[in-house]
């Protein structure tokens, strides 16, 4: 599958300076093997090389940690992510979705409120 070739590739690639988007195909090649340890190595290393993930970033992470039934850190993603970030739709929608899987369902009604507290 292509994901795999795109998992080794990056991982046999040790001289090339990855960017923004090389993280971001490997983060999403690692959601579609449900590889959330992977997915959240990426972030981290793209923090350490002082890249800034994007919202896709994160939502692409969350997504691999909810696959590979690891909702726990799908949380702990997004209650670390910046208030505009959560408040986008795409990340609001998975963080319910985290929170469901949680059974947390007083905060994940929450996020249904599009005018809710920030503090």
């Amino acid at each position: 599958e292509e994901w795999r070739v795109a998992l080794q590739v990056f991982d046999s690639i040790t001289d090339a300076s990855p960017t923004e988007i090389t993280y971001n195909i490997l983060i999403n090649a690692s959601q579609k093997a449900s590889n959330w340890v992977r997915a959240l190595e990426c972030l981290e290393e793209m923090r350490c090389k002082h890249l800034v993930p994007t919202t896709a970033s994160h939502a692409m992470a969350m997504k691999a940690c909810l696959r590979g039934s690891s909702w726990s850190s799908a949380l702990q993603l997004y209650q670390k992510l910046p208030s505009h970030e959560k408040d986008g739709p795409v990340l609001r929608s998975l963080g319910m979705q985290t929170l469901g899987e949680a059974s947390a369902w007083p905060e994940a009604l929450q996020l249904l409120q599009p005018d809710r507290d920030h503090t």
